[in-house]
C-alpha cells in the first residue's frame, strides 16, 4: 500500500485486516522500513506488526520481531512485546529472534532510560530469576582467593 494513503483511514482498515490475512501477506507488512513510512504514522504501522507477533506462524512472527528492531524508536511497546518474547519459553521458536531484536533495540537507543522500563515490564520478575550457585569449597588445589 502507497505510504501517501496512510492518511485515510480505509487504509488502514486494510492494513489491519493483512495483519490476519494470509502469512505471506502478513510477512510483507514486515518488510515496510519505517524510514519509507511519513513519520507522523510510525508509531501506528508498529502496531500493526506487534499485532503480526500474536500470529501463530512462528516463521511469520519471526519476521515480526525482527522488523521491530527498526521500529522501536517509534514505537516503546515494541522492546516490551520482544522481551515477553524472550521470557516465555513456550515460544521457543523465535527466542533467538527475540533476543537478537532486542539486544539491536537496547543497543541502538542508548539515549533511553530503561532502568524504568525493566522494572514496569511484566517480565521483569522473570529477568530476576536468575538461579544462585553455592560457592564451591575452597579445595587443596585451589590457589588462596579463587574460591
Amino acid at each position: 500500500m502507497s505510504q501517501h494513503l496512510l492518511y485515510d483511514p480505509a487504509a488502514w482498515a486494510v492494513l489491519e485486516q493483512a495483519v490476519h490475512d494470509s502469512a505471506a501477506t502478513a510477512v510483507v507488512l514486515t518488510e515496510r522500513r519505517a524510514y519509507d513510512v511519513p513519520a507522523m504514522y510510525r508509531s501506528r504501522y508498529a502496531d500493526l506488526l506487534i499485532a503480526v507477533t500474536t500470529r501463530s506462524e512462528p516463521e511469520v512472527v519471526g519476521h515480526a520481531l525482527a522488523a521491530l528492531r527498526q521500529w522501536a524508536r517509534h514505537n516503546r511497546a515494541a522492546a516490551r512485546v520482544c522481551a515477553d518474547f524472550v521470557v516465555d519459553l513456550t515460544q521457543l521458536g523465535v527466542w533467538r529472534t527475540a533476543v537478537t531484536a532486542l539486544v539491536g533495540i537496547v543497543a541502538t537507543n542508548r539515549t533511553t532510560d530503561w532502568t524504568n522500563w525493566s522494572t514496569s515490564c511484566d517480565c521483569s520478575s522473570a529477568w530476576r530469576m536468575t538461579p544462585t550457585y553455592p560457592t564451591r569449597p575452597p579445595t587443596e588445589t585451589t590457589p588462596p582467593g579463587n574460591v
